[in-house]
């Protein structure tokens, strides 16, 4: 065993990879205790995860290169500037049985750097149904807050997982599940996130969708009225419209349905030709209802975009 009395750590690098994490016993924590529930911002965090394609896209990239880190078991030693390697030793052990070798390790770190980077928290589970079962063969797993309680209380206190809506699934007894999470600088036993920066912004490129897609629906809902002068001619209109209560309108809707169903065909492709009375055809007029589709718009939804990206 290292000696931990004699050796000072030197300064570590800044670029590393921190957070805080803690174990907890089922007894020892009060059924009101917040560090299993979501404050509001984290659950509005999970929901644009879900729901906005560059947070989905970013967190989840940065979740896949991060689960290409490979862990190991070091020590610092005096005077030096990183951690040696340990081959061998029970921490060596350890960190080479830890979620099941190297693949489940991938697994691992990639599930951690979501809930990291998303509502700030997560937890890790390892579950053996005998004590005699080696570790790198325990049923381990990565937790949402969500998904993770404690029911009773004295010594009949546990945890449980949820498996499903409505279902809930009780620990064994001397299950020590650690909460990994990321301390606010204020309130340190708080989580924090960048999504909760960046949550203002979120909300800011969701109310632009949601412009966007009105302005469209609008469009398809009813695109305008066509003004078409009584006084035209309805010559050279087919006899299968004869019957319609306006054949040349009946025969420019059929076109336009054959148009949208084919739009490979050759008449989706070039204007509609009809032959009309010369002192009529500059009286046709098109209305329509919807907002000019405004460019400024996309650009500032691009901008809040560029936001989220330096946020993130």
């Amino acid at each position: 065993m290292p000696d931990l009395v004699r050796r000072a750590a030197p300064p570590r690098p800044t670029d590393t990879l921190v957070a805080a994490a803690r174990t907890y016993a089922a007894a020892q924590v009060t059924a009101s205790t917040d560090t299993f529930r979501y404050d509001s911002w984290q659950k509005e965090a999970w929901h644009f995860w879900r729901t906005l394609g560059e947070v989905n896209y970013g967190l989840g990239w940065r979740a896949n290169a991060i689960s290409r880190v490979r862990l190991l078991a070091a020590e610092m030693v005096p005077g030096g500037d990183e951690p040696e390697v340990l081959e061998s030793g029970p921490a060596a052990d350890l960190m080479e049985a830890f979620y099941g070798g190297t693949a489940g390790q991938s697994a691992f770190l990639r599930a951690i750097s979501l809930h990291l980077d998303v509502p700030g928290e997560g937890w890790l589970v390892a579950e053996r149904y005998d004590p005699t079962i080696p570790l790198a063969e325990a049923d381990w797993c990565v937790q949402s807050t969500e998904s993770f309680r404690r029911r009773g209380g004295g010594e009949g206190a546990h945890f449980e997982l949820r498996i499903d809506e409505n279902h809930w699934r009780p620990l064994l007894s001397d299950n020590l599940p650690a909460r990994i999470w990321e301390p606010d600088p204020e309130y340190p036993w708080r989580a924090f996130s960048t999504m909760q920066a960046a949550l203002p912004i979120c909300r800011r490129i969701d109310l632009l969708d949601r412009q966007i897609v009105a302005r469209l629906l609008s469009r398809l809902a009813l695109n305008g009225i066509l003004l078409i002068p009584q006084e035209g001619g309805q010559g050279g209109v087919p006899a299968a419209f004869a019957d319609a209560p306006d054949p040349f309108v009946a025969m420019l809707i059929d076109i336009a349905g054959k148009n949208i169903a084919n739009p490979g065909q050759a008449s989706a492709a070039i204007p509609i030709p009809i032959r009309y009375p010369s002192e009529f055809i500059e009286k046709w007029r098109w209305l329509t209802f919807s907002d000019p589709f405004d460019a400024q718009l996309l650009a500032e939804r691009d901008g809040e975009l560029d936001r989220l990206a330096t946020t993130l």
